[in-house]
């Protein structure tokens, strides 16, 4: 359960709170529906190879369309708690206030760079428009919308990250913990 403060917050905290809720669900249905796809496409391919002896053509394409939207998601789940990489020893050595202005810059150029590479995304989905799989017959661009979305998705959850680092007076490393996995985003973890 959250803390009566944290319930209330400012109207900046409590959007913040909506768009990583919001963000954090995307990536978790899209994870979940690509889960089952893949899931069903092999279980299907395995009872008809086992019944008829025969193969589902579509069954080899689906896994080049569909892991890179498991893969950004899986991302994008990571990045909302918390859980990539981080080099704390500079910011532990600084002030609290200079490492928050510090990891406050760097959220906002993380935020740049996945904006200017999904931009750039959007010239390949441009190219692999044309170009479909043989047997499904969809464009290879869906394959690489994955990762413009993605990207999109890192950019907002780098910016509510920076929005929680400024506003949050205390540790600016643990601005994403007391989110926990399972649906509980955003709550203090008691």
């Amino acid at each position: 359960m959250s803390r009566p403060a944290e319930r209330t917050g400012s109207g900046l905290a409590a959007l913040v709170r909506i768009i990583d809720g919001t963000v954090l669900l995307l990536a978790q249905a899209i994870g979940a529906l690509v889960t089952v796809a893949l899931f069903v496409a092999v279980m299907t391919s395995v009872i008809v190879r086992y019944a008829t002896n025969a193969s589902i053509g579509w069954v080899n394409e689906l896994p080049d369309l569909l892991f890179p939207w498991l893969a950004m998601s899986g991302i994008v789940v990571a990045a909302q708690f918390g859980r990539h990489i981080v080099v704390e020893f500079g910011i532990l050595l600084m002030p609290r206030a200079m490492g928050r202005v510090v990891l406050v810059i760097v959220q906002l150029l993380v935020a740049a760079i996945f904006v200017f590479l999904a931009l750039e995304g959007r010239m390949v989905i441009e190219v692999t428009s044309a170009e479909r799989f043989p047997v499904l017959g969809l464009p290879m661009s869906f394959a690489y919308l994955a990762l413009v979305t993605g990207c999109v998705l890192i950019a907002i959850t780098a910016l509510t990250t920076a929005l929680r680092i400024a506003g949050d007076a205390g540790d600016p490393l643990k601005a994403r913990e007391g989110m926990e996995p399972g649906g509980h985003h955003g709550e203090a973890v008691s």
